[in-house]
């Protein structure tokens, strides 16, 4: 494992079953990754990454590796026949989620913050944002805190100068945290809060209607949730508000929001019929080969 810390979403909460035969091998400049409670390391190597490959690449130099070429072109096959982003999303009449996030790295900078909440909001960016030079993306997907990314776009803003700091957060998220929207007022802080309006817990309904179609409770407006108006919220605390409800215009505003000077609320009214995407069934991966 190189430049992973092995997420517990990528390795499964069951972690105690992750690849059980495997012999594991990882290098990290942080000991207590190496050694924390949800991995079982067979070799560690506190080391930095940067000087690791360094003499790794030169090892390597004499190595032709056939079979690795050919796992390599199998990915980019799979890239290809299963991208995150489809052109079709844009015909969508609501945002599409990742359409959304296709346009808004698009339009970011080089050295730009990035800070990502919980739900739609980590599980599309993560997916689908394409990271420029020096990039940084933030967020809490080991625990899925809601409310992370109010608060944790303020801590990123402070930390680096007060310099533009881009926050994706959910209607419902922000709910937990809205006071702190009084801080980045206060203070001018140079953040714009992309606000994914899905009228609720959208994650959270997705799962009932998997599971439970015939008895959602507390989702959103449909099963007894109330939302504030966002608009009379921003003004409430002295922010510029905008809004996004269709496809046409979602360039365009992104665009202007991120010219914008100081704070900028800008709810996104995003299609709820789009799922969050799930890795490529075995049969569409065999159909790919």
């Amino acid at each position: 494992m190189l430049g992973s810390r092995l997420n517990i979403r990528q390795i499964g909460y069951n972690y105690k079953k992750f690849s059980k035969k495997s012999f594991k091998i990882m290098v990290d400049v942080d000991e207590e990754e190496l050694n924390k409670k949800t991995l079982d390391i067979d070799l560690k190597i506190n080391y930095d990454l940067k000087e690791f490959l360094k003499e790794m690449n030169n090892s390597f130099k004499i190595l032709n590796i056939t079979e690795h070429k050919k796992y390599l072109a199998w990915c980019k096959k799979l890239n290809f026949s299963f991208p995150i982003f489809r052109q079709e999303y844009k015909n969508s009449k609501k945002v599409n989620p990742y359409y959304f996030v296709n346009e808004l790295f698009k339009n970011l900078k080089e050295k730009d913050n990035i800070v990502t909440s919980d739900g739609t909001a980590v599980v599309t960016t993560f997916q689908g944002a394409i990271l420029k030079k020096d990039q940084r993306l933030f967020s809490n997907s080991g625990s899925a805190s809601m409310g992370f990314g109010l608060p944790a776009a303020i801590g990123s803003c402070f930390a680096n100068d007060k310099k533009e700091t881009y926050c994706i957060e959910g209607d419902g998220s922000i709910q937990m945290n809205i006071q702190d929207l009084a801080t980045i007022s206060k203070h001018n802080l140079p953040i714009k809060i992309f606000l994914l309006s899905n009228d609720g817990y959208h994650s959270i309904r997705q799962t009932q209607d998997k599971y439970f179609p015939d008895n959602t409770v507390g989702c959103g407006p449909e099963s007894g949730l109330q939302f504030p108006d966002f608009k009379l919220i921003s003004n409430g605390y002295g922010l510029k508000y905008k809004q996004i409800k269709t496809s046409e215009k979602l360039t365009e505003v992104i665009k202007s929001v991120i010219k914008e000077k100081g704070p900028v609320v800008c709810e996104v009214v995003i299609d709820k019929n789009q799922s969050l995407n799930q890795k490529p069934p075995q049969n569409c991966i065999q159909m790919a080969e």
